[in-house]
């Protein structure tokens, strides 16, 4: 499927950062940003409804412009 430049993808998985990273630059080639959302509290968080996720997260085409 296809998604509109300026689209956003968050990525709330446990994966590896170069997983991350070639996803984002594959979307960065199509106008697409990628976010690495994590989310924390596990099983027993989500079953109690008190998921901790991370906010205001930089993309990964804005941290890889800056260095």
């Amino acid at each position: 499927s296809t998604l509109a430049p300026g689209s956003v993808i968050a990525i709330h998985s446990t994966v590896h950062p170069d997983t991350v990273r070639r996803v984002a630059e594959a979307a960065a080639a199509k106008g697409v940003t990628v976010i690495d959302a994590q989310v924390s509290g596990g099983e027993k968080g989500a079953e109690a409804r008190t998921l901790k996720r991370n906010r205001g997260m930089t993309s990964m085409r804005e941290r890889n412009a800056k260095t």
